[in-house]
C-alpha cells in the first residue's frame, strides 16, 4: 500500500472514531506510520480528505459491484448495485453525512461527477451490452441516484417508515420496471 493510501485510511478510521473536528493531520499520520511533511506532499490541508475519502468509499463499492455482477445481465446487475449499495451505505453512514457536509462546506460539488465517471462509465457499458437504449449514461445515472438516495435515506433518517429488506424491495421493484425487465 503506497503512503498515500496509508494517509487516507488512517484518516478515514480516525474520522470514523472521533469526528472531523477532533481528528488533526498529526493523529493521522502517527496513525499511517509516515512523516507528517509526507502528509503535506499528497494533502494542502485537513479538508482536502474530502473528495479522497468520497473516492475511496466509492472505488470499494465499484469493486464489490464489479466482482458480484461479473456475468449477469442488466437486471441482475441492478440488483447487485441496489444490494452493493445499500450494504455500503450501512458501513459508512457516519462518514457519508460527513462527506456531504465537507463538500457543501467546500463548495465542491462539481468533484463528485469526476468521482463518479468510473461508475457511470462501466454501468453505460453493461446497458450498452444489454440492449437498445437510448440515453444509456442518462439511464446509468438514474439507476446509481434512485439506489443511493433510497440507501441513505434509509441509513440517515431517522424517520424510517419500513424495514430494510422492504426498502430495498422497492427500489428493485421500480429499477427493474425502469430498464424494461
Amino acid at each position: 500500500m503506497d503512503k498515500k493510501q496509508k494517509i487516507i485510511e488512517a484518516a478515514t478510521a480516525l474520522i470514523k472514531e472521533q469526528g472531523y473536528d477532533k481528528t488533526s493531520v498529526s493523529q493521522i499520520v502517527k496513525r499511517a506510520g509516515v512523516a507528517q511533511g509526507t502528509y503535506y506532499l499528497y494533502f494542502g490541508a485537513k479538508s482536502d480528505l474530502v473528495t479522497e475519502i468520497a473516492s475511496s468509499i466509492l472505488h470499494d463499492q465499484l469493486a464489490r459491484i464489479q466482482r458480484q455482477a461479473e456475468g449477469l445481465n442488466l437486471s441482475g446487475t441492478v440488483d447487485v448495485i441496489i444490494d452493493v449499495s445499500f450494504d455500503v451505505t450501512r458501513e459508512t453512514s457516519d462518514l457519508i453525512t460527513f462527506l456531504y457536509s465537507g463538500f457543501a462546506f467546500d463548495d465542491s460539488f462539481e468533484k463528485w461527477d469526476s468521482i463518479y465517471r468510473p461508475y457511470y462509465e462501466w454501468l453505460t457499458g453493461r446497458i450498452d451490452s444489454a440492449g437498445p437504449y437510448s440515453g444509456k449514461e442518462e439511464l446509468a445515472k438514474l439507476i446509481v441516484g434512485v439506489t443511493e438516495h433510497a440507501a441513505e435515506a434509509y441509513y440517515l433518517s431517522k424517520q424510517r417508515q419500513q424495514d430494510e429488506e422492504t426498502a430495498r424491495s422497492n427500489v428493485k421493484k421500480l429499477l427493474q420496471r425502469a430498464i424494461g425487465a
